[in-house]
C-alpha cells in the first residue's frame, strides 16, 4: 500500500469513527460560498451536532469550523468515484444528504455513492442540478428533493425535525438615526426588547452582535415583540425619527 493511500485511510476511518460516536446525522458535501452560508445557517439554528461537511478542498472558512463540526477533507477526485469511500464512512445514522457541489459529474458520483449505502433524504440545490438528478427528483420513490436555493433547503431540513418549534415574533428595523453612535445596553422599551444588532461584514453578509456596541448607519435592530402593544411602541419610535 502506498503512503497516500495509508494517508487516505487513515483520515477517511479518523473521520468514520467520529460519525459513528457523535450519531451525525447530517451530512453536507461542498466547498464553495453555498456551503459556507448553509453551515452557518445551521449552526444558527442549533444543528451543529448533527453535522458532518465532506469538502473536496482546504478553505480557511472549513479550517474555522474544525472545532465545531466533524471535518473531512478529500482533494482527490477519483476517489468520489470508488464506493470504499462511501462504505467507510458508513451513513448508518444519515436522515440528510447535502450535496452543494457545481460539478454535475461530481454530484452524480456522490449521489450514486452514498444512495448504496443509506436511505436518507438527498438535497441538491436546483442550479447545479444535472437533469438526470432532476428527473430523479420528481420520482416519489427516489427520496432526492431538488430546491431552489439555501433558504429553502433550510426550511426543508428544520420541517423534518420532530420538535415543538414555534415562530417567536421577531423583526428587523432600521436603527433610527438618532440612536447612532449610541448603544442601547441601558435602554428599556415597554412591550418590545431589543435582542441583537445586525450588521454587514465585508462580504455583505449579516452578523448578529450584543446591544452593547455603539450603532452605525446602516445597522438593523433584531426586536422581540412579546406584547401586542409592541408594534405601536415600536412605529413610534420609528416615526420620531422620521420627524426628526
Amino acid at each position: 500500500m502506498s503512503v497516500v493511500q495509508r494517508i487516505f485511510k487513515r483520515k477517511v476511518y479518523k473521520f468514520a469513527e467520529e460519525v459513528k460516536q457523535k450519531d451525525l446525522s447530517v451530512f453536507v458535501f461542498g466547498t464553495n460560498e453555498f456551503a459556507e452560508a448553509f453551515i452557518e445557517r445551521l449552526l444558527a439554528i442549533g444543528l451543529g451536532d448533527t453535522l458532518a461537511l465532506i469538502a473536496n478542498r482546504e478553505m480557511l472558512w472549513i479550517e474555522e469550523l474544525k472545532d465545531q463540526i466533524s471535518v473531512l477533507i478529500e482533494e482527490n477526485r477519483k476517489e468520489y468515484k470508488k464506493q470504499n469511500l462511501y462504505r467507510t464512512i458508513g451513513f448508518k445514522k444519515a436522515e440528510k444528504i447535502i450535496i452543494l457541489y457545481e460539478d454535475p459529474g461530481l454530484i452524480q458520483d456522490i449521489i450514486g455513492g452514498v444512495r448504496k449505502e443509506t436511505k436518507a433524504k438527498i438535497i441538491v440545490l436546483e442550479r447545479f442540478a444535472p437533469p438526470y438528478i432532476q428527473y430523479l427528483a420528481r420520482i416519489p420513490d427516489e427520496n432526492i428533493s431538488v430546491v431552489g436555493d439555501i433558504e429553502a433547503m433550510s426550511a426543508e431540513l428544520v420541517k423534518h425535525i420532530d420538535l415543538p418549534l414555534r415562530t417567536p415574533p421577531i423583526i428587523q428595523v432600521p436603527v433610527p438615526a438618532h440612536f447612532e453612535g449610541k448603544t442601547l445596553e441601558k435602554t428599556k422599551f415597554s412591550h418590545f426588547e431589543i435582542l441583537k444588532i445586525v450588521r454587514l461584514d465585508e462580504k455583505q453578509r449579516e452578523q448578529l452582535y450584543e446591544p452593547i456596541l455603539p450603532l452605525r448607519k446602516g445597522d438593523e435592530l433584531m426586536c422581540y415583540i412579546f406584547r401586542q402593544e409592541g408594534y405601536q411602541e415600536l412605529i413610534k419610535l420609528l416615526k420620531e425619527e422620521a420627524e426628526n
